[in-house]
């Protein structure tokens, strides 16, 4: 079911909430949530990247095996939440594919 707020006037401003009273969109993890006209998906399963992956960085100039973390591995954990994140914000229209 679709529900309309608003009469869709593009100068028409929808405030939503009041100070101190929290806002949810979604009110489970198998709620639906599109934004910008993207068809609403939902919660994606938990990555495995998402706990902490740095901590410190080495930098290595050896050779063409050059990196700026820990571990070579460690390196590939961070593009792959970068990965992850970039990810959710598609599928849910926030960044643009």
């Amino acid at each position: 079911m679709t529900q309309q707020s608003g009469i869709g006037d593009t100068t028409q401003t929808m405030n939503v909430g009041r100070s101190g009273v929290p806002i949810q969109l979604g009110g489970a993890a198998s709620a639906t949530l599109g934004l910008y006209g993207a068809t609403p998906v939902v919660q994606r399963a938990t990555a495995a990247s998402h706990t902490t992956i740095a901590t410190t960085v080495v930098v290595s100039t050896t050779g063409s095996n050059m990196w700026g973390f820990t571990t070579s591995s460690q390196g590939n954990a961070v593009l792959a939440a970068v990965a992850e994140i970039q990810a959710t914000l598609v599928a849910l229209g926030i960044w643009a594919a």
